[in-house]
């Protein structure tokens, strides 16, 4: 990760014309935000995919936690929350759905989770496709932007 030393050795013209600047969203802090903010005003923060997503899974499990503080210390379930829907046997879904059907809070946040992250895995994505998963991908960040639990307030966090 680039230090505000490194980065005043780049050229003041050079930092103008940034258009992009990244770092690694595993430092959530502000200090690398300011530094970019500082050394590169034109530029727009970028994160990857594999950050974000990241991300996304661990306010689930934070959100999860929170509801459920006892079904989050159980393993076979955390395996469970963890993966991608579409990777589950029916045999682990009916169990999941069956743990979900106690906490219908729970559950919909799961369902969002699994949305999102279906959204957020799209690849080569021309103008066409684009148009309709944007809309669908703000709207659902929205949602969740205005749910009630803590965890979930992704714009705050993230941004």
């Amino acid at each position: 990760m680039a230090s505000g030393n490194s980065v005043m050795n780049y050229g003041t013209q050079s930092k103008l014309r940034a258009a992009e600047a990244g770092w690694d969203l595993a430092y959530r802090q502000a200090g690398p935000r300011c530094i970019f903010r500082r050394y590169f005003p034109n530029a727009i923060i970028v994160a990857d995919r594999f950050h974000v997503i990241r991300l996304v899974n661990q306010l689930f499990l934070k959100a999860w936690q929170d509801h459920d503080p006892e079904g989050r210390k159980n393993r076979g379930l955390l395996s469970l929350m963890r993966r991608h829907q579409w990777r589950l046997s029916q045999e682990q879904r009916d169990n999941l759905g069956h743990y979900l059907g106690t906490f219908p809070v729970l559950k919909a946040l799961y369902e969002a989770k699994q949305r999102l992250n279906r959204l957020l895995l799209l690849k080569t994505l021309t103008r066409k496709r684009a148009k309709t998963a944007l809309p669908k991908l703000l709207g659902l960040i929205k949602q969740l932007h205005a749910s009630p639990l803590r965890a979930l307030n992704l714009v705050d966090r993230a941004g």
